[in-house]
């Protein structure tokens, strides 16, 4: 039989102060050394949190069609794995044929310069400038000659290179595949772990600052979408008067990198100097490399105008940050997590500023959010708590 506990002893252990600034200094200090454990799949770790929360959005909608969370889950999971895996094989048939046709490019140059040297074909005037006709192919084998002129290793070493970025690509996306299905449906729970684990008043104040950062990030997503679809519009219309085939196909290839603020401009407009260069013109019947280079420039002049009319205002109301901000965050999410933190720049440039600016309010004791009472993102969590209490018993029924 044990000794009941006197009334005088306190019935919980509360820690000193000291001991919670210790504490506190080592979660501090584990934040970067977590950064860096992490680096190998940081990337893909991201792109997941990206992708996921692209998906929410779209599980919001089918629960708003009376579909169940786990059923509509199940439902948006399975069409992206289909679209991914559709993808994977484009990229994986395209990468090949890269490496096939830089190959062939290396083997046609090498059998060229030999005949030349031997003087077993002598170059006319007519076949020193038919060159200009052959278009991507030409290119193709002058750029693959120079490089083994300049330097063979470095050559064959970028072939290696480009097997083994495609390699590291395939792993962290087949990381991602399987790691998202996970978060996705153990999200609810996840989310009600986090809010039990706090004091009702900070509750309040986090879910509204999360709820709040998630609205910056859908906005900016539509706004890129709105964006991408403009771009997507304009190379139709231009493609479409130049003759150039399958104009609205070609033009949802140069439109999509739009996607991305600032750096998907650059991007598409390099685009439609491939794409006019490998397809030509239907109409147009000048040298296929001098319209490439006058439809690039044209498409670059059109959306450099409209740069500051179209997409610096949906940005800026998108994010509601500075443009110049947000071009600064794309270089340095760009170098440190490479494409996916240039995806990802404008949003978390956007979400840095809330959180510094609730940062601030409550260094300065000052309630963020006066005006707001709901629980936003934690809506839902006092009431489990509150059972929980009252009736353990039925949570664990539930669970």
């Amino acid at each position: 039989m044990t000794n009941p506990v006197p009334a005088e002893y306190p019935t919980e252990a509360r820690w000193p102060a000291w001991q919670k600034q210790i504490v506190a200094i080592f979660l501090i200090l584990l934040v970067p050394v977590t950064l860096i454990f992490l680096r190998p799949v940081l990337s893909a770790l991201l792109a997941m949190v990206g992708i996921s929360f692209i998906l929410m959005y779209i599980i919001r909608l089918l629960q708003k069609l009376k579909l169940s969370y786990k059923l509509a889950t199940a439902l948006v999971y399975l069409i992206f794995l289909i679209l991914s895996l559709v993808l994977l094989v484009w990229i994986i048939t395209s990468a090949i044929t890269s490496v096939i046709d830089t190959l062939t490019n290396a083997q046609e140059f090498i059998t060229n310069a030999i005949t030349r040297v031997q003087g077993d074909v002598v170059a006319t005037d007519s076949s020193a400038l038919a060159f200009l006709q052959r278009g991507k192919s030409t290119l193709s084998i002058l750029s693959v000659g120079a490089s083994i002129v300049s330097s063979p290793t470095d050559f064959f070493a970028s072939i290696v290179n480009k097997f083994s970025a495609f390699a590291s690509f395939l792993t962290g996306y087949a990381l991602i595949l399987t790691l998202l299905p996970f978060f996705l449906f153990e999200w609810p729970r996840t989310k009600e772990a986090i809010g039990k684990r706090m004091s009702p008043t900070s509750r309040r104040e986090y879910g509204i600052l999360i709820t709040r950062s998630i609205g910056l990030g859908q906005s900016f997503v539509v706004g890129s979408l709105l964006v991408a679809l403009f771009y997507w519009l304009l190379a139709t219309v231009q493609f479409a008067l130049t003759g150039v085939p399958h104009p609205i196909a070609m033009g949802f290839v140069v439109g999509m990198p739009n996607f991305i603020p600032q750096v998907g401009g650059m991007v598409s407009a390099v685009l439609v100097f491939i794409i006019v260069l490998v397809s030509g013109s239907q109409t147009i019947a000048i040298n296929v490399l001098l319209l490439a280079f006058f439809e690039m420039a044209a498409f670059m002049i059109i959306s450099g105008i409209t740069y500051y009319f179209v997409d610096a205002r949906i940005y800026a109301r998108s994010v509601r940050m500075p443009i110049w901000v947000i071009l600064l965050g794309i270089v340095a999410f760009s170098a440190a997590f490479g494409l996916v933190g240039a995806i990802l720049a404008a949003a978390a440039v956007a979400i840095i500023g809330e959180i510094i600016d609730f940062v601030l309010k409550k260094m300065r004791d000052v309630d963020p959010y006066p005006d707001e009472t709901e629980t936003g993102f934690f809506a839902g969590v006092d009431d489990l708590v509150t059972t929980a209490v009252a009736h353990p018993s039925e949570i664990e029924e539930e669970e």
